[in-house]
C-alpha cells in the first residue's frame, strides 16, 4: 500500500494481520506491506501504521492546520478522531473533512485517522485501513428469562471485555463480552430493567424497558468517550426516545485510539510521546476517500 506522508513525516510502527510488519521507502514514497492474495489470514484483516509529524510548536494562540496522508488504497468512510489537551481551547474548525455529528451512522468504516496535538507541536497520524467487514453470523434466540446481545464500536468492531449490568426486581447482575462482543445474563424477573455497558476508552450506554419474560436481545453500540447518549423505552407505545448530547467542551480521558499511541511507538528511540492526561475530542469523518489527504484547521488559544 502506497503512502504520501507530509513533507517532514516518517513512518513509526506498521502492524499487519496484528503482528508487526516493517515498511519500504522507495523514491516515490513509502510503502506498507500487506498480505499475499490466498496467504493466511484469507478474510479480513486491519492494516496500520503510526507516523510522525512533527508540526508547528502551539502558542498562546494561533492556528493549527492537520493532515492524514493519501494512501493509493480506496476507503469508504474515514474517521478521525482530534484531541486537544485541556490547557487549550480550539474552535473555527475547516478543512475538507465533515463534523461526524452531522452524519446519520457510521457503523461500516473502512478506515478511521487519530491525531494528538500536544503543546510541544507534536503531531502523530494513526491509521487502520482495511476491506469492508462482513456482517457477524447471527445470535441464537434468547431463552426465557434472557437477554443476549452484541455490543460493538462505531465502526461496526465487535468490542471484548465490555461490562454489562443488569437491573431487574431489585436484583444487580454484571456479565462481559466475549471475543465477539456477544453477552448474555439469565434469570431476569419480569418487570423494568435496566442495562448497562461500560468500557474503558467508550461512553458509558444505559437503556431501561419493561421486560414481559420472553427472550429478548438487545445490542448496543458504544461510542468513543465524547459522545453521551441516554435510551429510554416505554412500555406503553414500545417508543423508543434518544438523547444524544456533545460533551466537546468539557475535559475527557484520552480515548483507547490516543492511548494506544503510546503503546505502538514505546521502545522505538528517541522518539517519545506523552499522550495528555485530559482534554477534548473532536470527531470527523470523510466519505469515498480516494488517494488524496484529508485536511482539519482550527484556532487555539491557551485557556
Amino acid at each position: 500500500m502506497k503512502v504520501a506522508l507530509p513533507e517532514g513525516a516518517s513512518i513509526v510502527s506498521v502492524e499487519v494481520a496484528g503482528a508487526p510488519a516493517k515498511p519500504v521507502e522507495g523514491a516515490d514514497g513509502n510503502r506498507v506491506p500487506l498480505l499475499r492474495a490466498g496467504f493466511r489470514p484469507t478474510g479480513i484483516y486491519a492494516v496500520s501504521f503510526v507516523y510522525l509529524h512533527s508540526g508547528s510548536p502551539f502558542l498562546k494562540k494561533g492556528d493549527m492546520r492537520m493532515t492524514l496522508p493519501k494512501v493509493d488504497v480506496p476507503i469508504d468512510v474515514l474517521e478521525w478522531e482530534l484531541f486537544i489537551p485541556d490547557r487549550f481551547r480550539a474552535d473555527h474548525f475547516d478543512g475538507n473533512v465533515i463534523d461526524a455529528a452531522l452524519m446519520p451512522t457510521r457503523e461500516t468504516v473502512y478506515g478511521y485517522g487519530t491525531g494528538v496535538a500536544s503543546g510541544a507541536g507534536g503531531g502523530f497520524g494513526g491509521r487502520n485501513a482495511s476491506p469492508l467487514p462482513s456482517a457477524p453470523p447471527p445470535l441464537p434466540p434468547a431463552a426465557a428469562h434472557q437477554l443476549l446481545g452484541r455490543i460493538v464500536d462505531q465502526t461496526g468492531q465487535p468490542l471484548p471485555g465490555v461490562t454489562v449490568i443488569v437491573t431487574a426486581g431489585g436484583v444487580r447482575q454484571t456479565a462481559t463480552t466475549d471475543a465477539s462482543g456477544v453477552y448474555s445474563v439469565s434469570n431476569i424477573p419480569a418487570g423494568q430493567v435496566t442495562v448497562t455497558g461500560q468500557l474503558t476508552g467508550f461512553q458509558g450506554k444505559k437503556q431501561s424497558f419493561w421486560f414481559g419474560g420472553d427472550g429478548r436481545q438487545m445490542n448496543f453500540i458504544l461510542e468513543v468517550a465524547g459522545i453521551s447518549e441516554s435510551v429510554a423505552v416505554s412500555a406503553e407505545s414500545g417508543q423508543v426516545d434518544s438523547v444524544q448530547k456533545s460533551v466537546r467542551n468539557e475535559p475527557q480521558v484520552p480515548s483507547e485510539n490516543v492511548q494506544n499511541l503510546q503503546r505502538r511507538a514505546s521502545g522505538v528511540l528517541p522518539i517519545r510521546i506523552e499522550v495528555p492526561r485530559a482534554g477534548v475530542s473532536y470527531a470527523f469523518v470523510k466519505p469515498l476517500v480516494v488517494d488524496e489527504e484529508s485536511v482539519v484547521s482550527f484556532k487555539y488559544k491557551r485557556r
